[in-house]
């Protein structure tokens, strides 16, 4: 019999708590920010961009959260895990 490993499943409204609760963290510094959160596949699962959040031609947030969840560097302020060891961006 094949044993498959558990993994933590990350499902949108917990997704969606993560954009907010880092909108509100990056209030209290006073910063504009960009996050992406994706599920354990890589996958997009919730985003969010603040009014005033400048972005590069191409909005990487998504690359960072997917590098992060694969275990390449990230670079860049803001790199940070969650409880559970879901990556975040």
């Amino acid at each position: 019999m094949t044993e498959f490993a558990h993994r933590p499943t990350l499902r949108y409204d917990a997704a969606a708590r993560v954009v907010a609760e880092a909108v509100r963290l990056a209030r209290t510094q006073g910063i504009e920010i960009a996050v992406s959160v994706v599920d354990a596949g890589g996958r997009l699962l919730a985003y969010g961009r603040m009014d005033d959040a400048q972005l590069p031609p191409t909005d990487d947030s998504g690359a960072k959260a997917t590098a992060a969840l694969t275990g390449r560097p990230v670079h860049g302020e803001g790199a940070a895990a969650w409880k559970g060891g879901v990556p975040i961006i």
